[in-house]
């Protein structure tokens, strides 16, 4: 299934669970990207998703394990963009952004390997840069960013 036909059987999903119904009744499919993320070879669909009930939407990432569907949901800010590599840029909350990789398990999805992340220091109010554990200037740092999101994706919006 290719282009059209595909977009079209994505909105036919229905979020039905009725422990979290109440919550999410509403939930709207805005947009999705089919992407490798974690280098075992199979495509994730990462959805990214809208409601009244929530200030900020939801990242719903559904992942293939030995034939099984599995989904993970994390808030939006956790994966605002998503590059060619299968890399994500997010804040984590503890972090003003970070570009990480991801793992998954079965019932859950496994710690990040942080690339690069830029982070509030509380007990000095200055802002830490790294890349892989390295400290660098806000210039370097952000240079760094800006020739990485050369390969951001662009996600495929519902119709």
């Amino acid at each position: 299934m290719t282009g059209k036909e595909e977009d079209k059987n994505l909105n036919r999903v229905k979020y039905e669970n009725s422990d979290i119904n109440d919550t999410y009744s509403n939930v709207s499919w805005l947009m999705y990207y089919v992407v490798e993320l974690d280098g075992d070879g199979i495509n994730e669909l990462m959805v990214i998703t809208s409601s009244p009930e929530m200030i900020e939407g939801n990242t719903i990432y559904f992942h293939v394990i030995e034939g099984v569907v599995y989904a993970y949901q994390s808030c939006y800010r956790a994966a605002t963009s998503v590059h060619l590599d299968g890399s994500l840029w997010g804040s984590s909350g503890a972090s003003d952004g970070q570009l990480y990789k991801v793992k998954f398990d079965k019932n859950q999805m496994k710690d990040k390997e942080i690339i690069a992340e830029s982070r509030f220091l509380i007990t000095s109010g200055d802002v830490e840069y790294t890349f892989k554990g390295e400290i660098f200037s806000e210039e370097e740092f952000f240079e760094f960013i800006k020739e990485y999101n050369k390969n951001e994706l662009q996600p495929k919006l519902m119709k």
